[in-house]
């Protein structure tokens, strides 16, 4: 049954500081801390499949379980200081 369960040590983001996934990157895998992306500019991606959930310094979160080309519409205003992954039975949009 390859593909029904993915390997979380291999799902990461890939954020972007420009819209379209372009510009400087940076990888965050499950566990990294210090996290500062700022959340008004840049994209993500997603690898590695699944639902992650980011959260900015005022508390405001959002679920995404797919590649995002500008941040800005995730509808966080600070600096994003969070992201785990999602357990889909908890996902919530």
């Amino acid at each position: 049954r390859s593909g029904v369960f993915q390997n979380t040590a291999q799902r990461a983001l890939q954020f972007f500081n420009r819209e379209g996934f372009r510009g400087a990157s940076t990888l965050v895998s499950i566990g990294s801390s210090r996290l500062g992306v700022p959340a008004w500019q840049g994209s993500v991606q997603i690898r590695g499949g699944g639902a992650w959930e980011l959260c900015d310094t005022s508390g405001n979160c959002a679920t995404i379980d797919e590649d995002v080309s500008d941040l800005s519409y995730l509808g966080l205003y600070d600096r994003i200081v969070s992201a785990r992954v999602v357990n889909n039975s908890q996902y919530r949009r």
